[in-house]
Formats: structure tokens, C-alpha cells, sequence
């Protein structure tokens, strides 16, 4: 299995785009909240409502630690195990750890 990982910005990217696309490589992305508060996330939900699963979202106000998140992290690995591409978008920040810091601390505990 090929991870991509992304700290922060999704390069060459998009949920519109993936939709559009019928594009299924599974992505793991991180944010602050879990509001449905602009486009990128409007675009996410009409995502998984289409390919449900493919497109695992970490809220940091409902995971709240960063051992929740690494747990939800191994469980998408594992979900995911037989793809041949997948991508780990992180964005936003849980306490001290920023988008690099966060990549850092899952990638080093993922297995």
C-alpha cells in the first residue's frame, strides 16, 4: 500500500473533483471541527454520501485526544489495507501538535 501524506494543503486535489471523477482512493483527513461550515466541507459530505468510507473525517472537537485519533488512524489503515494508493490529509491542530507535528506522531505509531 502506497500512503501519500499531506500536512495542511491537499495539493491537486478536491472532493468536487473526486466526486466528479468517480476517483476512490481512500483519504484520511483531520480538521478542527466537525461543522459543515464551508464549500470544501459541503463537498466532502455529497463524497461520502456517494463512496461512504472512502472519505474518513477526524473533527479534533469530537476526537479530542491524539491517541482517539491514531486509533481511528490504524482502524482506516486496516480498513484499507488491500488499496494500492491512499492518502492522509491533516489539517488544522489538536492542542500543540500542528498539521507536521501531527503527521510526525501518527506515522511513527501507526503500526
Amino acid at each position: 500500500m502506497g500512503i501519500v501524506y499531506f500536512s495542511n494543503s491537499w495539493r491537486g486535489n478536491s472532493w468536487k473533483a473526486k466526486l466528479k471523477q468517480g476517483d476512490t482512493v481512500p483519504v484520511f483527513w483531520t480538521k478542527d471541527n466537525d461543522a459543515i461550515s464551508n464549500q470544501i466541507d459541503v463537498d466532502w459530505k455529497a463524497y461520502d454520501q456517494k463512496f461512504s468510507g472512502l472519505g474518513t473525517r477526524i473533527a479534533y472537537d469530537v476526537y479530542t485526544t491524539k491517541e482517539d485519533v491514531l486509533r481511528e488512524y490504524r482502524a482506516f489503515l486496516q480498513r484499507h489495507k488491500g488499496k494500492a494508493e491512499i492518502h492522509v490529509w491533516i489539517q488544522g491542530s489538536l492542542g500543540s501538535l500542528n498539521p507536521d507535528r501531527m503527521l510526525r506522531y501518527l506515522r511513527s505509531r501507526a503500526k
